[in-house]
């Protein structure tokens, strides 16, 4: 069963306490007319299996699923792989999923092994050999084996992206580097992970202008110049921009791409992206021709894929 992830959500984003904006559309999975969620091939059509009263992406070959208030995972088969048994759970990610059995989160390995013991009040995918988990508001980074591995000084803390990982404090964000060590000072009213070498952030506000999004680079330089209403993170060469109330795309030197024409876009993935544009849904190729229609699921839809 080779599943594609094909529906679309309006609205949803990353969360908006790291992100102030987003192009407003995500990948998600479906709601099939049975009031279940399942999952969907590369035709369209709905893969038969065992119905689920939730169902979210797949990751690392393996695809969180909820039966009843339980959830487990899932192989490419459908056949699960993990029996439901969490009251709450993440995706895989370097071989380990965040799970959480009764009050606190800890690690499964792909057998369904706890090998990083509950123990945290939050816990997030691991990225570049570490996760981010807090405790008692307290947020830090830990190993594979559950032993801290960076404890920053800072009010919040996001994954390791491309050896960056954005911290946040007193209302600005930057960046540290592995170490721990800052690596772009606490600078951004606004601020995404960096992607293929470049990170989308919100300049500090000024009083005669309103805020403008530019691209800048490891190092905190700025490579594209701040000018757009929103900016999100690069993907296959190309990042969705907000010029106006529009969205188009851009390239790593900040050309337009493909014009900002669309309500509302997603990120390209495969060499295809989905926007919107009235009531339309459709998809588009890396040089904005039309591609295959799109079509929202009836009822609703499962998690947004995290950006």
């Amino acid at each position: 069963m080779k599943v594609w992830l094909v529906a679309l959500g309006l609205g949803l984003g990353w969360s908006s306490a790291v992100w102030a904006c987003s192009p407003g559309l995500e990948i998600v999975t479906v709601l099939t007319p049975s009031g279940k969620f399942g999952y969907v091939d590369p035709a369209g059509k709905v893969v038969t299996g065992a119905p689920f009263d939730a169902a979210m992406p797949f990751s690392e070959d393996l695809a969180r699923v909820r039966l009843g208030d339980r959830w487990g995972y899932i192989d490419r088969t459908g056949k699960l792989a993990i029996a439901p048994q969490f009251a709450d759970a993440d995706r895989f990610a370097e071989g380990l999923a965040a799970v959480k059995p009764a009050d606190q989160w800890g690690f499964i390995d792909r057998t369904g092994k706890m090998v990083i013991s509950p123990q945290f009040d939050a816990a997030f995918p691991f990225a570049e050999g570490l996760a981010v988990v807090s405790q008692r508001s307290r947020w830090f980074f830990v190993d594979r084996t559950g032993k801290t591995a960076i404890d920053p000084p800072y009010d919040l803390v996001q994954s390791f992206a491309e050896g960056r990982a954005l911290v946040y404090a007193d209302g600005k964000w930057g960046y540290i580097d592995r170490q721990g060590q800052p690596a772009i000072p606490l600078r951004f009213a606004d601020a995404l992970p960096f992607s293929e070498g470049l990170a989308a952030v919100k300049m500090a506000e000024a009083e005669d202008r309103l805020p403008q999004y530019g691209f800048i680079d490891p190092n905190g330089k700025t490579v594209i110049p701040p000018q757009f209403a929103c900016a999100d993170r690069f993907q296959e060469g190309l990042a969705a921009v907000q010029i106006g109330e529009k969205w188009g795309f851009v390239t790593k030197t900040g050309q337009i791409a493909i014009p900002a024409t669309f309500d509302a876009v997603s990120g390209f993935v495969e060499g295809r992206a989905l926007v919107q544009q009235g009531n339309q849904l459709r998809a588009i190729d890396r040089q904005g021709r039309r591609q295959a229609a799109a079509s929202p699921p009836s009822r609703g839809a499962g998690e947004t894929v995290p950006k």
